[in-house]
């Protein structure tokens, strides 16, 4: 018996579309840190008068949203996710707070919201 004809016990049966679920998972992450960059770069371009407010809070961001990713396939409990959810929306609030090009992170943020949540939260079918 070799182990492509054990039998399935345990495991998770592979599928097609696991390079897809990847993509759009790497996607995301890049669409995240892309966005806040670009929040960062404009207040320094435009010359806000609160750079280095937004500078802290874009790193922050990145920071905490990076720690999720890295601890997300760790033993991880409810709680700790929506603490994690809090805190970036938080800062997220704060860089609206400052700055108006912040709202391009809410599509973003919503769907870390998605992926976070179990099945029967927030974002559950409704058919």
């Amino acid at each position: 018996m070799t182990v492509l004809d054990a039998p399935l016990v345990g495991r998770v049966q592979p599928s097609a579309l696991r390079p897809v679920f990847v993509s759009l998972r790497v996607g995301l992450h890049v669409l995240v840190v892309g966005l806040t960059v670009f929040v960062l770069a404009r207040a320094i371009i435009v010359g806000s008068d609160q750079v280095v407010a937004i500078s802290i809070l874009s790193i922050a961001f990145v920071g905490a949203y990076l720690v999720g990713v890295v601890t997300a396939h760790s033993v991880v409990t409810p709680w700790m996710r929506a603490g994690w959810l809090v805190i970036l929306l938080g800062l997220w609030l704060g860089l609206s707070a400052l700055t108006p090009d912040a709202a391009f992170l809410a599509f973003p943020c919503s769907s870390s919201n998605c992926t976070c949540c179990p099945r029967g939260g927030p974002c559950r079918s409704w058919a």
